[in-house]
């Protein structure tokens, strides 16, 4: 809640804001209610805020990008995972603390390469983080 009345808040101020969610999507299917919440507070995709195509940041650590971050980690994941929960419980306890729990990408994100990075990014047609940049580019320009 504290969120929306800021929100408000950066609307009555005519302040630039813009708001950048995780879809939490279980599935490609299903609609992100992030997605759904946002359109209904009458906020525009693309213009005020902007949701990942995949569940969650962690899913865009690739998982050979995590298996080489921490040696002796093996994982395999697509895009609708829920990755926080898979380090959580990542069987090898020894290994646990090093992959980082549902801290994994506070501890490896900032690791990544640009190749890790365009891995999960891209996907042959279109680059994701390219049109957050340009739109967030938009906002502050």
């Amino acid at each position: 809640m504290k969120h929306w009345i800021n929100l408000d808040l950066f609307t009555k101020l005519e302040k630039p804001y813009f708001i950048f969610l995780d879809s939490d999507k279980p599935d490609a299917a299903t609609p992100s209610e992030n997605h759904i919440q946002l359109a209904a507070y009458g906020l525009t995709d693309g213009t005020d805020f902007f949701i990942t195509k995949k569940r969650l940041l962690e899913n865009y650590i690739h998982h050979t990008a995590l298996m080489r971050l921490v040696p002796g980690s093996i994982f395999a994941y697509g895009d609708f995972e829920h990755v926080k929960n898979l380090c959580k419980n990542y069987a090898d306890q020894g290994l646990r603390g090093h992959i980082g729990g549902k801290n994994v990408a506070e501890k490896h994100y900032s690791s990544l390469t640009f190749d890790d990075l365009r891995m999960t990014w891209f996907d042959g047609t279109a680059d994701e983080f390219l049109e957050l940049y340009y739109i967030v580019r938009g906002k502050i320009a």
